[in-house]
């Protein structure tokens, strides 16, 4: 039989100093992961990047925001969390029997449960998601909406709206919404069915999201400046999670700095049969003007 061959020697190799290969490098942090989490742990943070692949898998990010929870600084941790299609149809049972008032979306802070583990062929730390926990998503949330009421009520901004005049012939109108949506639709038909001449300026803006706080203030801001005499801040209808900007300190706060009413309809149900007709027949150019 013949003798193997010797493996060529290199500057690396050393007895005293082996070189370890990728794969033996990533096989012992997987299972150091493995001796660190032998069950699942619950986990919370908040939502980014969130994906949808083709065989019903979700990936998305968990991250630990920076001080004071502003997502549009570099979070302080991030945690890339993955949800296989039998976890997720048990998610979305989960959520619904909650009355799907969580959505899992980019910006909406979560507590879920699963397995933190290291994926070698990623190169790459995860979390193989199993469940979720709607109930802890909608306590911070209101926890999150009482802080702020008290906080604007100790500075005196609540009453702020109230106290302003309304308008007797409030004929220039700004209205705030995403442009094209339903809601922009209804609002619009009903101004065309008063038979009134109103002039309309819209702001095109996100309504849900974690930049949608910011998008608004800018919108109503815009409408405000162009001299009108009401403002209209109006989305549909969906999910807690959906609307939660809306009870961003940034939109609190930019209501309470206008010197102009500002009239809310937040969560409203689709008038169909106004939509239609809206969409039949009402030119939107005629008396509106979108501002950019």
């Amino acid at each position: 039989m013949p003798k193997p061959r010797p493996t060529p020697q290199t500057l690396w190799d050393d007895p005293g100093e082996p070189t370890w290969s990728v794969t033996e490098v990533a096989e012992t942090v997987a299972v150091a992961m493995r001796r660190a989490f032998p069950e699942e742990v619950w986990v919370r943070g908040v939502i980014r990047n969130l994906s949808r692949g083709r065989a019903g898998m979700v990936w998305y990010d968990l991250i630990e925001p920076a001080p004071g929870g502003d997502l549009s600084k570099p979070p302080l941790a991030t945690l890339a969390v993955v949800l296989f299609d039998d976890a997720r149809r048990q998610v979305n049972a989960r959520l619904a029997a909650g009355g799907n008032a969580v959505r899992m979306v980019d910006g909406t802070e979560v507590r879920v449960r699963g397995r933190p583990g290291y994926w070698p062929r990623g190169g790459r730390l995860q979390l193989q998601m199993s469940d979720i926990d709607p109930d802890f998503t909608l306590g911070r949330l209101a926890a999150d909406r009482e802080r702020l009421l008290r906080r604007l009520d100790g500075e005196g901004l609540l009453a702020r709206q109230s106290e302003l005049p309304p308008p007797l012939v409030p004929l220039r109108l700004g209205l705030v919404t995403s442009a094209g949506s339903a809601a922009e639709h209804d609002v619009l038909d009903e101004l065309r069915r008063s038979g009134i001449g109103f002039r309309v300026f819209r702001a095109d803006v996100r309504v849900q999201g974690y930049d949608a706080a910011r998008s608004v203030a800018w919108g109503l801001g815009a409408v405000a400046a162009r001299g009108v005499d009401a403002v209209l801040l109006v989305r549909g209808g969906g999910a807690t999670t959906d609307l939660a900007a809306f009870d961003s300190e940034l939109i609190a706060r930019t209501i309470a700095g206008l010197d102009v009413p500002v009239l809310t309809g937040i969560g409203h149900d689709i008038d169909r049969d106004a939509l239609e007709t809206s969409l039949r027949a009402f030119d939107r150019a005629a008396c509106s003007e979108l501002l950019t």
